[in-house]
């Protein structure tokens, strides 16, 4: 069973670690892409889906606070919405880093 301070301590890991997890990706892509381009593109990339991770991650865990139940939904949030700014930081950064 979920207790409120086993939810309180999952909130507190989501909330630190899925950033820098992300922040720690998108490091990584730059410095080994092989061209500029890419790494100006998995820059704005990894960048975008940090901020909407964190973003959605916020809101659905502020969704899912009141039913502990529905806790891992803010997981989901989290990961979709990185994934969705992430695709879109993509397609930005391939618009902004052209040469």
């Amino acid at each position: 069973m979920l207790t409120p301070q086993s939810v309180e301590n999952l909130g507190k890991a989501g909330r630190y670690g899925g950033p820098a997890l992300g922040v720690a990706t998108a490091l990584y892509d730059t410095v080994t892409a092989k061209t500029f381009q890419d790494g100006c593109v998995a820059a704005i990339s990894g960048g975008a889906g940090v901020v909407g991770g964190y973003a959605t991650g916020g809101l659905a865990a502020t969704f899912s606070a009141p039913i502990p139940q529905l806790v891992p939904f803010a997981a989901g949030g989290d990961m979709i919405g990185g994934w969705t700014f992430g695709y879109l930081g993509g397609i930005i950064g391939n618009a902004l880093c052209r040469r």
